[in-house]
């Protein structure tokens, strides 16, 4: 089962061009997520508490948009918050920027052992890189 998900809720196709996890690529291959589509992948390589950085680069209209956080700029949440082995996390593409500068990432995590998710108020942009 897949602990990672990417979530498009903005109006329209995202690429997902890159995810990066503690220095370890995620195999996303270009990967087209349609509006209102959910793709998965797996990262166990690290247990959750020992994250470190996180990156995500995704590409729509033309436009390339980078997101780089490392554990003290990551999502505020509780137990089970980074991604790695021992937890599920979701990242969701919520909206674009009305200058078209930024997409909205909102985000929810638990133990993989739980069906419901948490949600983090914490918010956090991609950028045009």
């Amino acid at each position: 089962m897949a602990n990672i998900s990417v979530v498009n809720l903005t109006s329209g196709k995202m690429n997902l061009k890159s995810m990066i996890i503690n220095g370890t690529s995620i195999s996303v291959g270009q990967y087209q997520i349609a509006r209102l589509q959910t793709v998965e992948f797996d990262y166990r390589d690290k247990d959750w508490q020992s994250f470190s950085d996180f990156i995500m680069e995704v590409e729509t209209n033309g436009q390339t948009y980078k997101v780089d956080l490392n554990k003290d700029h990551y999502f505020g949440g509780g137990q089970y918050r980074y991604p790695g082995s021992g937890s599920k996390v979701r990242y969701i593409l919520s909206g674009l920027s009305d200058d078209k500068k930024a997409i909205q990432i909102n985000y929810a995590y638990n133990s993989p052992d739980l069906d419901r998710y948490k949600y983090s108020s914490d918010l956090k942009y991609l950028k045009t890189a």
